[in-house]
């Protein structure tokens, strides 16, 4: 049975709520303290940028540098710290996570730079990165969706089109 990803995010924030009121601690501690010790295990000394998001880069790119305002193309792998994967846009990913779903048109999310319907954490990494780049995003839930868990993105810039 295959659930609605919507249903799925419903039930997680409801989960780590529950667990929080009944261990009597604040769940944005929580959600730090289980960030501390991921970004520990796998040996991530990188500072996070102010907002809070962890930008790792993994490619460069070329020169051509997305600003607000312009729109851009993203190939993307979306997890949780304890690494189950909950989203992506690359079909190949899709089956090896068993994701994949044949009324899906796998191809680039294509979104306008700084639109507040696009996850904040994105829109932040994203202009961070050169066209034809990837890199790996830590977005705290402050930056996503405030359901206290941590999210990993891998994103690929594939598409940039300057604003006019």
């Amino acid at each position: 049975v295959k659930l609605p990803y919507s249903f799925l995010i419903t039930l997680s924030i409801i989960s780590v709520l529950f667990s929080a009121c009944l261990k009597g601690t604040d769940p944005v501690e929580e959600e730090m303290k289980r960030l501390a010790e991921f970004l520990k295990i796998n040996g991530i000394t990188e500072d996070p940028k102010p907002s809070g998001l962890y930008y790792l880069e993994l490619t460069e790119g070329d020169s051509l540098t997305p600003v607000a305002g312009d729109t851009v193309g993203i190939n993307f792998v979306q997890s949780n710290i304890q690494g189950y994967v909950s989203n992506t846009n690359i079909e190949e990913k899709a089956k090896e996570y068993n994701l994949w779903d044949p009324s899906f048109t796998y191809e680039p999310l294509r979104f306008k730079l700084g639109d507040s319907t696009m996850i904040a954490g994105i829109n932040e990494g994203v202009l961070y990165m050169k066209f034809g780049g990837d890199a790996n995003l830590i977005i705290p839930s402050s930056l996503a969706f405030e359901n206290y868990e941590t999210l990993l993105v891998y994103i690929e810039l594939v598409e940039v089109k300057k604003s006019e």
